[in-house]
């Protein structure tokens, strides 16, 4: 394979993030796989970090985490939803060459009577030769508490003060006594508020991390990428549930306020628990799959397909390449601006990357051998961002500024609906199709 590889703003100290475009004429499973493959070449080769990295794989346990959240027994295992098996095979091919003694795929399954390794087509792949004698599937998912470790983390300049969770548990309590039917487990505004994360104490027997999500636009995050990926690893599973505060405009309709509150509190709860990950001293290789990609109401069935024969690489910096990927690449923006959202901003205040892209490498590699100048230009169409969540484009998904706390930017956003005549306590639809999940669990 030949590729035309540009670099745009280069300099021996800065992260790294590779992009990397298969051919169109390549199936989405080969392109997965060779696209990935040659993503971790092309950072390899680039990033003396990853470069130095080999040592941490030798002889020791890797994990690959994909993304799967949604079962699809009638899609093929190349879809807009769940990470290629493709692309992890390329992975386990990339390990095994480094001789990493163990590979695990770990996933938290909610769909306790489904097999997602079966339904994904990943079974298929890895209990062949040669990797049946090296490669295990994990389920991160335990209700025991023996299985648990706990990770105390605290938010350095917390998005909430005294005087907002006031505000926010006085709003869950109101709303609970007004609900007509519960929609689901009540929420513990203490465990919703933590900072505190539980983890599958196999964690501790990893070595490497490989963090393989999949490119999608999402409802309540904007986008969905590596540090949303860390939020599967939260257990017991009702822990995702509290922190998601049990709002989901894709399971139900909200109004504009709860939709608000909602994405704010998941995104917080996101960065929090990528942070306290982090504090597991984990290294991990970050890989975003979008050969075919995610744009609309996603991260589920909502969402519409986008082929692109993308793959995404970086080293360590999972909030970096999730800035990289938001703002260049998927091409989020508010009246005309570019849009970062929050969740990325707290990701990089909290060790996870920086989010200023004039300190990042973006290595630009197109197997078609047409060079690009810009990230645009490895989109099919340069000009053609992708279809952004109606939660966006409807101001549920509020700028948060660097000193920003709760109520000011609730605030804001309120302000701003009601200039536009729309009253905040109006049920807003975000998709007329629900989608059913097995109940306390959440979507993407």
């Amino acid at each position: 394979m030949r590729f035309a590889v540009k670099k745009l703003n280069p300099g021996r100290e800065k992260k790294t993030v590779a992009l990397v475009k298969g051919k169109p004429s390549r199936s989405p499973s080969e392109s997965a796989y060779s696209t990935t493959m040659k993503a971790m070449e092309i950072l390899y080769e680039n990033d003396r970090s990853f470069e130095n990295s080999t040592y941490e794989i030798y002889r020791k346990t890797v994990m690959i985490k994909p993304s799967l959240p949604y079962p699809t027994g009638g899609m093929e295992p190349s879809n807009m939803i769940n990470t290629d098996p493709q692309a992890c095979r390329a992975v386990v091919d990339w390990v095994i060459e480094k001789e990493a003694k163990k590979i695990i795929i770990a996933e938290s399954n909610v769909w306790k009577d489904v097999d997602i390794w079966d339904i994904c087509g990943y079974r298929s792949v890895f209990t062949a030769k040669p990797y049946r004698s090296i490669v295990d599937f994990m389920d991160l998912g335990t209700d025991s508490e023996d299985d648990l470790i706990e990770v105390e983390y605290e938010m350095a300049r917390d998005f909430y003060t005294e005087q907002d969770l006031a505000f926010l548990k006085g709003f869950l309590e109101g709303r609970d006594a007004t609900k007509k039917k519960a929609s689901g487990p009540k929420i513990d505004f203490d465990q919703a508020k933590s900072c505190t994360a539980t983890f599958n104490k196999a964690l501790k027997d990893v070595n490497v991390l490989v963090n393989l999500s999949k490119m999608k636009t999402h409802v309540q995050t904007g986008s969905s990428l590596s540090l949303n990926n860390h939020f599967a690893f939260l257990q017991p599973q009702e822990t995702r549930y509290q922190r998601h505060l049990g709002m989901d405009p894709l399971q139900r309709n909200l109004s504009y306020t709860e939709l608000i509150i909602s994405s704010l509190h998941l995104q917080r709860s996101v960065a929090c628990t990528a942070a306290a990950f982090k504090s597991l001293r984990i290294p991990q290789l970050c890989l975003i799959d979008g050969i075919i990609s995610q744009e609309g109401n996603g991260p589920l069935n909502a969402g519409k397909a986008r082929q692109e024969n993308i793959i995404a690489a970086s080293w360590n910096c999972p909030a970096t390449i999730d800035a990289a990927i938001t703002q260049k690449f998927i091409g989020l923006s508010v009246d005309s601006a570019s849009y970062l959202p929050p969740h990325i901003q707290w990701g990089s205040r909290l060790g996870l990357g920086t989010r200023d892209l004039e300190d990042v490498c973006l290595i630009l590699a197109r197997e078609d051998g047409i060079p690009a100048s810009s990230v645009a230009e490895m989109r099919n169409e340069p000009d053609d961002v992708f279809l952004h969540p109606s939660t966006v484009t409807n101001g549920c998904s509020p700028r948060v500024f660097p000193r920003d706390t709760l109520l000011p930017v609730m605030t804001r956003a309120l302000d701003e609906l009601q200039r536009q005549g729309i009253d905040p306590n109006k049920v807003f639809t975000v998709v007329r199709r629900k989608v059913k999940l097995p109940t306390g669990t959440i979507t993407g």
